[in-house]
């Protein structure tokens, strides 16, 4: 039986090779993502400290209660930069995954190439395999028959 050769492996190895280092650059947006999650949460976290805060004291001076909401401005800046950071990296995310999904595509282009090729070469090789038993049923008729005449 003849061996079965796909043309294309490299080509599949490539495309295999390409998704799992799209899966993996996948996992480290999603890490980042989830580091920006955390990071927002204690931004907001302290935004809300800083709001509870602001109306501790009874009666805080013209000085306190402007370096107070100095502050909580601050809190609600940074808050506002880790949610437009964590925005920007979900985009990123998305983005990721579509790459993924494509590659994922590719790969499995090939793959059905590949499935049929190898379907072929079964196809063709039982054709060889029936032809040779044909031709030797052949030639076993052919000795009886010759013998039969002698």
């Amino acid at each position: 039986m003849k061996r079965f050769l796909f043309r294309l492996e490299p080509l599949l190895n490539l495309r295999r090779l390409k998704e799992q280092q799209a899966l993996e650059a996948l996992a480290r947006e999603v890490a980042e993502q989830q580091r920006l999650e955390a990071e927002l949460s204690r931004r907001t976290a302290r935004l809300q400290q800083a709001l509870a805060g602001a109306g501790a004291d009874a009666q805080p001076s013209a000085r306190e209660l402007a370096e107070r909401q100095a502050f909580v401005e601050r809190r609600e800046r940074e808050r506002a930069e880790a949610a437009e950071r964590l925005i920007v990296q979900t985009r990123r995310v998305e983005a990721q995954r579509e790459r993924l999904a494509e590659l994922v595509r590719e790969r499995e282009a090939v793959e059905r190439l590949r499935e049929r090729a190898h379907e072929r070469h079964e196809h063709e090789e039982a054709q060889r395999q029936s032809a040779f038993l044909d031709e030797l049923a052949t030639q076993g008729y052919a000795r009886k028959t010759q013998a039969a005449e002698a």
